[in-house]
């Protein structure tokens, strides 16, 4: 499960663009409390490192291999 930016609160906006002036990078994740299945660890790490790639302006090879394999 992974939420968009239009989904997220005024708390991780604030954080984000805060974040943006120091050229760093806030990922965050929802829980779903009223969903049936639980996010397992993969969902929840897919969705960070989904977060801190859409931040990259390059991706590096490193990263791109390791998503393939």
């Amino acid at each position: 499960m992974l939420i968009g930016c239009h989904d997220s609160s005024l708390v991780v906006d604030t954080l984000r663009d805060l974040a943006r002036e120091r050229n760093t990078t806030v990922g965050y994740f929802y829980f779903d409390f009223t969903a049936r299945k639980e996010p397992s660890a993969v969902d929840i790490l897919g969705s960070l490192l989904k977060q801190m790639m859409s931040e990259m302006e390059i991706i590096p090879e490193e990263i791109l291999r390791g998503l393939r394999e």
